[in-house]
């Protein structure tokens, strides 16, 4: 019986711990949750999927799991892909790491509107091309993502694909 009610408060702790984020991620927690959306991208192809944004290490960072499913135009399935992200602090700014097995990007920098969005900016560079991915609430359980690149030397982005998420029911 007392290994019981010992067992069953480690567990208590253990649940409440892993809701618990790092004061640096509290503005993003509106990223948590599971996903589903669709968009699309550049060649006018259409993108559907399920994403996952969770708490790891304590809480001290999140990671986005990703699988999309890419159709083009007639709607024929032409690229399925998983992707992951961590995002974290470090040295007072929140930073992400991007991989999908064939490309890795870093964001250096994020632009936070505590509760509303998050634009994660990868470094200038005249020999690389420069990202930025930006997620806005658009309303309680619906997030609009937008995914763009500046070329090395111009000055503006362009929209390599967007769309929108909605949280599941749980």
């Amino acid at each position: 019986m007392v290994r019981g009610i010992l067992f069953g408060a480690l567990i208590a702790a253990c649940v409440a711990h892993a809701d618990t984020l790092a004061p640096e991620l509290a503005p993003v927690q509106f990223l948590i949750g599971d996903w589903t959306g669709q968009g699309k991208s550049e060649g006018n192809t259409t993108d559907r999927g399920r994403s996952s944004i969770k708490p790891i290490v304590g809480g001290h960072a999140l990671l986005r799991r990703d699988h999309n499913d890419v159709s083009d135009a007639k709607g024929k399935l032409v690229e399925s892909f998983d992707q992951v992200m961590t995002i974290y602090p470090e040295g007072g700014a929140l930073k992400a790491d991007y991989l999908d097995g064939a490309h890795v990007i870093h964001y250096v920098h994020a632009d936070v509107k505590d509760g509303q969005s998050v634009q994660f900016v990868t470094a200038t560079s005249a020999q690389a091309p420069t990202f930025r991915l930006t997620y806005t609430k658009a309303s309680p359980g619906t997030l609009a993502i937008k995914f763009e690149m500046e070329a090395p030397g111009q000055n503006d982005f362009h929209t390599v694909a967007e769309g929108t998420v909605t949280r599941k029911k749980p």
